[in-house]
């Protein structure tokens, strides 16, 4: 008999993990509310290898987006439904050490294959005088139509309500919900977590950002990245600008300053006719050293996470479902620098939990 895992949230990571999970022949159980203001509702999609701060390419980028590309180009095959796009990141250089610095990046072992430079691309309104910086190996999500799609194909296995944790029964070999006995259950809440009475001892880091569309005619048809991302919108004429940061405040309301602040990369960039035509916002669950949280309860080996992406789910949730079932399956150990046991200073009140109860 198939093993019953219960997985609570089909975002970004919920998604791939249940897919690759029926893949192997798991039955799943999927219970998501349809949350509009997830990070993943609100993404940009955007999947590109580099920390342009330093210029460095990302903790294992190349590889991660090696196996998100084949995974979203597999699974459009086999769905029949595109959403998923290779795309050049054009990057505005500014000033001369700017250049000289990309140039010099450009020769460097791992980078060739990734940056290029021209002085003859046309970005339309957008002002280049020190040439344009390439990265050639980015790609972009239409995370709206992937979800949607995502939800289609599993069907019936989809329960859209909110999970109840009063309805949750677990000891240290098992665990039920609203009676039903599942073999596993995997909480990929996204930054939910934090209100998860079994995952919230582990610490956050959790980020708000807003993220704008406006119409313009002096915007190329593009992707161009500079303090921020604009990003030719999937449907229509407009352009997809985003995003924010904001670690002191976890609501969801849409600020003036955030709309101001998003405007402002785009008139840095020489655009001056940009108008605002929507405006949304999500929480990511990011952590303070930025990679994810994947792991068994201490207390309840048959409770998991698998979350903590942040803006990189798009990138990184392909291949961590593998790495996750295979470690559920007891063929591999979980990468240390992804286990929540990394957190064991952290400690779990086992009393907290019952009171909830």
């Amino acid at each position: 008999m198939a093993k019953k895992i219960l997985i609570v949230g089909q975002g970004l990571v919920g998604s791939a993990l249940s897919y690759q999970l029926i893949k192997r022949g798991y039955s799943c159980t999927i219970i998501d509310n349809n949350h509009k203001n997830s990070s993943s509702i609100t993404a940009g999609g955007i999947m590109h290898p580099m920390s342009f701060k330093r210029l460095i390419l990302s903790w294992r980028a190349i590889e991660f987006i090696t196996t998100a590309k084949s995974f979203y180009q597999t699974l459009e095959k086999e769905i029949g439904v595109s959403f998923f796009t290779e795309m050049n990141l054009h990057r505005p250089i500014s000033n001369q050490d700017e250049k000289a610095f990309w140039l010099k990046r450009m020769t460097e072992e791992g980078y060739k294959d990734v940056l290029d430079y021209s002085e003859h691309i046309d970005l339309k309104g957008v002002q280049t005088p020190f040439g344009t910086g390439i990265v050639e190996t980015g790609g972009r999500l239409d995370t709206g139509k992937y979800l949607e799609t995502m939800r289609s194909s599993f069907g019936e296995r989809v329960l859209a309500e909110k999970f109840d944790f009063s309805e949750l029964s677990a000891t240290d070999r098992s665990v039920s919900y609203k009676g039903t006995h599942f073999d596993e259950v995997v909480f990929c809440e996204g930054y939910q977590f934090i209100n998860n009475p079994y995952f919230n001892y582990l610490p956050h880091n959790c980020t708000k950002g807003e993220v704008i569309t406006v119409s313009s005619e002096q915007l190329p048809q593009k992707w161009v990245s500079k303090n921020g991302f604009v990003i030719p919108d999937t449907y229509g004429d407009d352009y997809f600008v985003g995003a924010t940061y904001e670690w002191n405040s976890l609501d969801l309301k849409l600020t003036e300053q955030g709309k101001s602040k998003l405007l402002s990369k785009v008139e840095k960039i020489g655009i001056t006719d940009a108008l605002v035509t929507s405006q949304s916002c999500g929480i990511r669950p990011t952590m303070h050293d930025r990679r994810p949280l994947i792991g068994t309860h201490p207390v309840y080996s048959k409770l998991h996470i698998f979350n903590g992406m942040g803006s990189k789910g798009v990138m990184l949730s392909p291949y961590f479902s593998t790495h996750f079932i295979d470690y559920l399956e007891g063929k591999t150990a979980l990468d240390s620098e992804v286990n929540i046991a990394r957190w064991r200073k952290y400690n779990y009140k086992k009393s907290e939990t019952k009171s909830l109860k």
